[in-house]
C-alpha cells in the first residue's frame, strides 16, 4: 500500500490502489447480488414445494369427486409428475376445461341433430 503524506496534512492514494478498491467494490455488489437473487430462489422452490403438497391432497380424493372436477385420478397423477416449477393446479384447470369444452360441444351437437 502506498500512501504518501502531503504538505497540507492529507494523504494520497496511488491509482493503482483505488484501481484494486474500486474492484473490490465491485465485487461485493456483485456478490451480494448474487446472493441476493439465491436467496430469491430458496425461497421460491419453497412455496413451489407447498403448491405441491397442497396439490396433492387431490390424489386422496374419491373417484366420483375428481369426475365432479371434471378430471380423472390419471390426470392427478399426470399433473402430480409435473416439475416443481409448473404450477400443477393450472395445468390440471386446463384438462378439465378442455374435456368441459369437449363435452359441451359433442352434447350440442346431439341436441340439435
Amino acid at each position: 500500500m502506498s500512501i504518501q503524506y502531503l504538505p497540507s496534512g492529507g494523504c494520497e492514494v496511488s491509482g493503482k490502489e483505488l484501481a484494486q478498491r474500486a474492484t473490490l467494490s465491485r465485487l461485493k455488489d456483485f456478490l451480494r447480488r448474487r446472493i441476493d437473487a439465491l436467496r430469491k430462489y430458496r425461497d421460491l422452490r419453497k412455496e413451489w414445494q407447498i403448491n405441491r403438497l397442497a396439490f396433492q391432497h387431490l390424489l386422496y380424493l374419491d373417484d366420483r369427486i375428481l369426475e365432479d372436477i371434471g378430471v380423472t385420478r390419471e390426470d392427478v397423477r399426470w399433473a402430480n409428475k409435473l416439475p416443481l416449477k409448473k404450477n400443477a393446479a393450472l395445468e390440471l384447470r386446463k384438462i378439465a376445461r378442455t374435456k368441459c369444452q369437449a363435452a359441451h360441444q359433442h352434447s350440442a351437437k346431439q341436441y340439435w341433430l
